[in-house]
């Protein structure tokens, strides 16, 4: 099993907001075949992830949006876990502007 965790530190937004997230991120799993995984619409939780049971094996990329990024940047932190990983490229991200990938090499 392949699991990506996305995190990132969130300053308060006040108790009258709509949504609980300053910037909301989501997180885009993309595998060596080119199949998108996506976890998206949480506007509240700061720690999402991604799970696939059977990974393929390859190069898999990890893709990281800002949905809605008041603050202008974001760091943000990935952790990934599977017995098999042999390279990670960039284990944490410098500043969020678009989309940030990162590899992850599973023999």
């Amino acid at each position: 099993m392949l699991r990506v965790v996305l995190s990132w530190n969130e300053a308060s937004n006040g108790a009258s907001a709509g949504t609980q997230l300053r910037n909301d991120l989501d997180i885009h799993l993309k595998s060596p075949t080119g199949v998108l995984q996506t976890y998206t619409n949480d506007d509240v939780n700061n720690l999402i992830g991604i799970s696939v049971d059977s990974p393929d094996a390859g190069d898999w990329e990890v893709i990281v949006t800002g949905v809605n990024v008041i603050d202008g940047s974001q760091k943000y932190y990935l952790a990934a876990s599977d017995g098999a990983i042999s390279d990670m490229r960039h284990p944490i991200s410098e500043v969020l502007i678009s989309l940030v990938p990162v590899w992850i090499n599973l023999h």
